[in-house]
């Protein structure tokens, strides 16, 4: 939150947005801490809305309306699956298949190996086809590795391989 400047600190409330209806978060669903209670730490990772409300030290007089904060808890993805390996192919081309990710998070096709000309054409679509699958100079098929990751919401800091 903003600093609420001189002779106000910020209270966190459960409920809201009006005073009317305002609940104490502290000590119950987290603490306060930082310069004028600035920074609000729930006591869990599920996602939840925080009122702040600016109330004057002096008077303890509060502000009618609360401003919301929301939680957003990082939901892990299932773990990601690319599907059965397939046989190897006598084609420079094959269809990949793998589970959607659950978690508003994003789903992404690698190369492993060999590094080649290798082009997966949807690379965030579970469902999409890989061209450019390396054989040898006889045309026998090159064994080939592809990765599906699933990753968080936000930026990945909840991973699958």
């Amino acid at each position: 939150m903003d600093d609420p400047g001189a002779g106000f600190e910020i209270e966190w409330s459960t409920a809201g947005p009006n005073l009317a209806s305002f609940v104490a978060a502290v000590p119950g669903a987290g603490a306060e801490s930082g310069t004028n209670n600035r920074t609000f730490t729930p006591n869990t990772s599920a996602t939840a809305t925080f009122m702040a409300f600016y109330a004057n030290t002096a008077t303890t007089a509060f502000r009618t309306t609360g401003r919301a904060v929301t939680q957003t808890q990082d939901l892990r993805p299932t773990p990601a699956a690319a599907g059965p390996d397939q046989p190897l192919l006598c084609a420079t081309s094959a269809t990949l298949a793998a589970t959607a990710v659950n978690n508003g998070g994003t789903g992404t096709w690698s190369v492993v190996g060999p590094i080649g000309t290798i082009v997966i054409t949807s690379p965030n679509s579970p469902i999409s086809t890989v061209t450019g699958l390396p054989q040898t100079h006889l045309g026998a098929a090159i064994v080939t590795t592809l990765r599906w990751t699933a990753t968080s919401f936000f930026n990945g800091l909840c991973s699958y391989q």
